[in-house]
């Protein structure tokens, strides 16, 4: 077997493997999850699953960062073919049910704060909205260039609110907050506090 046949059957177990204990663990939290079930589930062998991850807490880490990683893929896809019509954050709402897999398990495992392990993943999550956190500041400052730093900073944190209570609605089935809505909603936000700030400084 050639060493590239090797890598390529490596970067297929790990995907069945992420794969299964993104659906065990969307279904049973991390306290429910084990690594028997996610090798029964993927069709795997224990010791393949450990050859991957060191252990339960790496697992879970690692399918934190994967969807959150194919999560800003597609968000930086969907914002180099953004029209500039005023909605350039629909896309946040949009792809965010398409990889899903971080913020359920972040989520879960801040509230949960779970007694025995799960804190790597747990911090890894909170890294993320740290990070998502800079880039809508970033983002706003760019597209609403007459926002103050503060406005920038409270505007993000509010969209990062929303990100989380739209994610919960579309989890129970709530279906009005659509991310057309929701991106009006920045906007319109957006564009009051930048004149504001622009009035506030002449």
């Amino acid at each position: 077997m050639s060493a590239r046949t090797t890598r390529a059957n490596g970067r297929a177990s790990r995907r069945q493997i992420l794969d299964a204990a993104a659906e065990i663990a969307s279904e049973c939290g991390y306290q429910g999850t084990s690594i028997s079930a996610v090798s029964k589930r993927s069709g795997l062998p224990n010791s393949s699953i450990y050859w991957h991850f060191a252990n339960k807490e790496d697992l879970f880490t690692a399918i934190i960062n994967d969807s959150y990683e194919q999560w800003c893929d597609e968000l930086a896809a969907s914002r180099n073919s953004a029209n500039g019509d005023g909605h350039n954050f629909e896309h946040l709402y949009a792809k965010l049910g398409q990889f899903p897999d971080f913020i359920r398990l972040g989520l879960i495992m801040t509230l949960e704060r779970p007694p025995e392990g799960g804190d790597a993943a747990r911090q890894r999550f909170l890294e993320i909205r740290r990070e998502s956190l800079e880039n809508l500041r970033t983002a706003l400052l760019s597209d609403y260039p007459d926002l103050g730093e503060p406005q920038a900073n409270a505007l993000a944190a509010m969209t990062l609110s929303q990100l989380d209570g739209s994610f919960v609605a579309a989890m129970a089935g709530e279906t009005a907050l659509t991310p057309r809505v929701l991106s009006d909603a920045v906007h319109t936000l957006a564009t009051s506090m930048s004149a504001g700030h622009a009035a506030h400084v002449e």
